[in-house]
């Protein structure tokens, strides 16, 4: 299977090298990196590749921690998709080349190889390129694989040829997966737990948001928010959910005057019917563009609430809140990003819809960063025991790095380049 694969990829290339080679030479990053023609820095220690956009964020979390720890070690980055690039020359630091992969023919593979002379080869989750694993093995450049994972579907296919899947995956040296699950797949090709880790999903391991406590305290001024005062910030908020969210703030208010609520709708077209429905209630909307953005601003009292009116602010609004809530989850809709108020270091409640995100609810209940609530009635009573100290969250801080899925892998590479 792997000779025939060799064949036809070859053959592949000699039909689109015409192509590519114009394209190459007309400057096209793309076909430049495909062709193994970009401008591949040497020396590269490490070679990491990521396919799209968030294997491109995870192999940048993996990067920071690396470099922290060894500042001179060299790197090269590669990524499948416009959009894997585009995010790569963002968030990879400047002396880091990026370019794209290489079609995975053994001979341009080769020539990436020869080129990049790396020590180890990082390739993250899903992608297995049996020429490169061949080349690679012919080089003594041993393979590591991080956050890697194996759905069900793909195990379905990679089990009509077991017997390629067994010889590819022997070439890699270690495989730092995501669940156990995985790891039975794996299993199932020969990876044996001596070459395995199961370290968890490394897209958790975002770099908490820079935090002031100086920045943090002039956004509670400019909303009229006192250090006494207690800020619940519901974000992403859906129809329904902002009369949920209401109804537990005035069912509060009597025991907690010190109660803020400030409500950011999904959609920001929507602030006029929010503004109505906080007026139903007998509470008074203030937009956050009239209130925070104009000189002489006043202090909150506990009959308003504040609109979030336009885009862009809500990262700094969780920060400066003392608990947040995230909206697409008390309605069936499968939630929004409940880790955005995670990363600025502010706990967070949500409700049960969570199918969009499940990863990442599973993932707050077990590091503690916030919770599940079923309903407006357990929302209401953990707001209640929030306030009173009787029930406690962590905040998550960048000395959890330390413990994460990524330094798990990191702290491998480290040694094994000779590093640690």
């Amino acid at each position: 299977m792997i000779l025939l694969y060799r064949l036809i990829t070859y053959l592949i290339y000699l039909v689109i090298y015409p192509y590519a080679a114009v394209k190459s030479a007309g400057g096209s990053n793309m076909w430049r990196g495909r062709l193994a023609q970009a401008n591949l820095r040497q020396p590269a220690t490490l070679w990491l590749h990521a396919a799209s956009a968030g294997e491109v964020r995870v192999i940048s979390y993996l990067l920071d921690y690396l470099k922290r720890r060894d500042p001179s070690l060299s790197a090269h980055v590669t990524v499948m998709t416009p959009a894997g690039y585009q995010i790569a020359s963002q968030v990879v630091d400047p002396g880091i080349g990026v370019s794209f992969f290489p079609l995975d023919v053994p001979r341009v593979v080769g020539r990436t190889l020869d080129a990049l002379h790396p020590k180890l080869i990082v390739i993250a989750e899903t992608e297995i390129w049996p020429n490169l694993a061949v080349e690679a093995a012919r080089r003594g450049v041993p393979i590591v694989q991080v956050n890697g994972r194996m759905t069900v579907k793909s195990f379905g296919k990679y089990r009509l040829i077991r017997g390629s899947m067994r010889r590819i995956l022997s070439g890699y040296e270690r495989f730092f997966l995501k669940t156990k699950d995985d790891l039975s797949r794996f299993s199932h090709f020969g990876v044996g737990q001596d070459r395995v880790v199961v370290a968890g999903d490394m897209k958790f391991d975002a770099p908490v948001s820079e935090r002031s406590e100086a920045r943090r305290q002039q956004i509670r001024s400019d909303l009229g928010i006192t250090s006494e005062m207690f800020l619940l910030a519901a974000g992403s908020t859906r129809p329904g959910e902002e009369e949920i969210l209401l109804d537990c703030f005035v069912r509060l208010i009597p025991a907690f005057p010190q109660l803020r609520l400030c409500l950011a709708p999904r959609h920001v077209n929507r602030v006029s019917e929010v503004c109505a429905l906080v007026q139903s209630t007998g509470l008074r909307p203030i937009l956050h563009s009239e209130h925070c953005e104009q000189p002489g601003n006043t202090l909150l009292t506990n009959t308003a609430v504040i609109i979030i009116d336009r885009m862009g602010l809500l990262a700094e609004i969780y920060s400066a809140a003392d608990l947040a809530f995230v909206g697409g989850t008390l309605q069936p809709l499968g939630g929004h990003n409940l880790l955005e108020p995670v990363w600025s270091g502010t706990p967070v409640l949500f409700g049960p819809s969570t199918g969009n995100v499940r990863e990442s609810a599973d993932y707050i209940c077990r590091g503690e960063y916030g919770a599940e609530v079923r309903d407006g009635d357990m929302l209401c009573a953990f707001v209640r025991e929030i306030i009173e100290g009787k029930r406690r969250f962590r905040r998550k801080q960048d000395s959890d790095a330390e413990r994460s899925a990524t330094a798990i892998a990191g702290d491998y590479i480290l040694k094994r380049l000779g590093h640690a």
